[in-house]
């Protein structure tokens, strides 16, 4: 709306306060408003208490395997389901704990999750621990009710990284 003098006024919808919009600044105020407005964020609390806030939809790449992760998921971001995950990739790929203080590799995380809070190295040899840890209860469950195995093993050097790797095979 404009007043007497033909200034324009926009007004908060949750508290009524009003500010001048010029050409340079549009809804800068209202936006930095809204941050304090006790009205504003008492609905925001309710919206999200009863769920009728809005979520991001993304699709999942067809290269992903469907079981693993749905094609359409909500956009809720699970800052502990990534640490898990990441765990699972340090340990599936040997990567260093140090690859978390690489500047380039938050850059990424943050560029496709704006909600990546960084880790530490400390963080990741936690979880990385704590996975081992549940991998080797689920394989105890596992075996059981086994009574006899058979182990195999298989030995083999790595050409380019000059690695030794050793495969062991259950049978039972």
């Amino acid at each position: 709306m404009k007043n007497a003098d033909g200034v324009m006024k926009i007004s908060c919808i949750h508290c009524k306060r009003m500010y001048t919009k010029t050409k340079t600044v549009a809804t800068t105020q209202l936006h930095r408003h809204l941050q304090s407005c006790a009205n504003y964020l008492k609905a925001k609390a309710d919206k999200t208490k009863d769920g009728l806030l809005q979520t991001q939809l993304g699709f999942v790449s067809s290269s992903v395997d469907p079981t693993a992760c749905p094609s359409l998921y909500v956009g809720t971001f699970d800052m502990e389901k990534m640490k898990e995950l990441v765990a699972h990739w340090i340990m599936m790929h040997e990567h260093p704990f140090s690859i978390f203080e690489e500047d380039r590799f938050n850059l990424m995380q943050r560029r496709g999750m704006p909600e990546w809070r960084g880790m530490t190295r400390n963080t990741a040899k936690t979880y990385c621990i704590n996975v081992y840890e549940s991998e080797k209860k689920k394989l105890k469950s596992l075996l059981k009710n086994v009574n006899k195995i058979s182990l195999t093993t298989d030995c083999w050097k790595s050409k380019n990284q000059k690695i030794e790797y050793m495969v062991i095979t259950a049978l039972d």
